[in-house]
C-alpha cells in the first residue's frame, strides 16, 4: 500500500483585481482542494472565495508526517514570525507589494528547503505549469537531494481525503494483525548490528538493511543515523546521505527508509 501523501500547495489568484495574490495551504489531495477553493464542491477556505478562481502553481511533497507538512506550511505562510528563520535572513519579505507576491512567495520556498529539519528531507517540487519559471531568477539553487518536478493534476491520483483516511484505517488493522501472526509462527531472526555490533531483530522495526549492491548489512536505525550524522551539518536532525559501514557505499537515507517502509508493508 502507498505511503501516506502530504504536500503544501502554492495558489495564484487569476481574479484581475487581485494578480498576483498568493494562498499557501495543505493537503493530502491537490487535486481536490483546487476545486474545494474555487467552489466547485464544498469545504473550500473562506479566505479565497473572494479572489475566486485560483490556480495552483505548484505543490511540495515527501513530507514523512502531517506534522512536518503543517510546521512547513505555517513556516512558509509566516517567514517573519517562525523562529526557524529568524537567524537565517529569510525574514525580509513585510512591505513587498502585491505586484511581487507570488515572486516572493517562490524565492522563499526555495529558500526555506535550505533550512532544519527540511534540508534533510527527500522533497520535491511539483511544477503544473511553466508559466512561472522565469520567477526563479531570484531563487537560490537548491539543495542537491531536492528534486523538481513538472506534473499535472490530471495526472495525480483522485482519491479523496475521506477515502485516504479510510485506508489509512484498514492499513493500521492490517498491519496489527500480520505482527500478531508473525508472533505466533516464526521468531525472528537475530543479527548484529553492523555499528554497534550489539544483537538486532534482522526485520525488526529498530532496524535498517543498506541499499548497496551485494552488502545488505543491517544496523540499528538510530545507530546508522548517527553515523550518517558524523559528516552533517551539526544542526542536522535527520541524515541526508552518508557511508555505509560495513560496504562504504555511499547511500541516500531517504533510499534506506523507503526499502524499510516497503519491508514492514511486507
Amino acid at each position: 500500500m502507498a505511503t501516506k501523501f502530504y504536500c503544501c500547495y502554492l495558489l495564484t489568484s487569476l481574479n484581475p483585481k487581485y494578480k498576483n495574490h498568493t494562498y499557501i495551504g495543505f493537503t493530502v489531495n491537490p487535486k481536490r482542494r483546487i476545486r474545494q477553493h474555487n467552489g466547485e464542491i464544498t469545504k473550500g477556505a473562506k479566505k479565497t472565495k473572494l479572489k475566486r478562481p485560483w490556480r495552483m502553481v505548484l505543490f511540495i511533497s515527501g513530507f514523512p508526517t502531517n506534522t512536518v507538512a503543517l510546521q512547513f506550511e505555517w513556516t512558509w505562510q509566516h517567514p517573519t514570525q517562525s523562529s526557524r528563520t529568524k537567524s537565517s535572513g529569510l525574514q525580509n519579505l513585510k512591505n513587498i507589494g502585491s505586484a511581487n507576491l507570488l515572486r516572493a512567495k517562490i524565492r522563499f520556498l526555495y529558500e526555506l528547503v535550505h533550512l532544519s529539519p527540511w534540508n534533510h528531507l527527500p522533497l520535491t517540487i511539483n511544477w503544473l505549469t511553466e508559466d512561472y519559471h522565469h520567477l526563479l531568477t531570484s531563487c537560490p539553487d537548491l539543495p542537491k537531494h531536492i528534486t523538481t518536478n513538472i506534473t499535472s493534476l490530471e495526472a495525480l491520483d483522485d482519491k479523496s481525503d475521506d477515502e485516504e483516511e479510510e485506508e489509512d484505517k484498514d492499513k493500521e488493522s492490517s498491519e496489527e494483525g500480520e505482527g500478531d501472526e508473525m508472533e505466533e509462527d516464526e521468531e525472528e531472526e537475530e543479527i548484529e548490528c553492523m555499528v554497534c555490533e550489539e544483537g538486532m531483530e534482522r526485520k525488526g522495526k529498530g532496524s535498517i538493511k543498506c541499499v548497496g549492491k551485494g552488502c545488505g548489512k543491517s544496523a540499528h536505525v538510530l545507530c546508522l543515523a548517527r553515523e550518517f550524522l558524523k559528516d552533517e551539518e551539526k544542526s542536522a536532525l535527520m541524515p541526508t546521505t552518508g557511508k555505509c559501514p560495513s560496504c562504504k557505499k555511499v547511500c541516500k537515507w531517504a533510499d534506506l527508509i523507503k526499502v524499510k517502509k516497503k519491508e514492514l508493508r511486507g
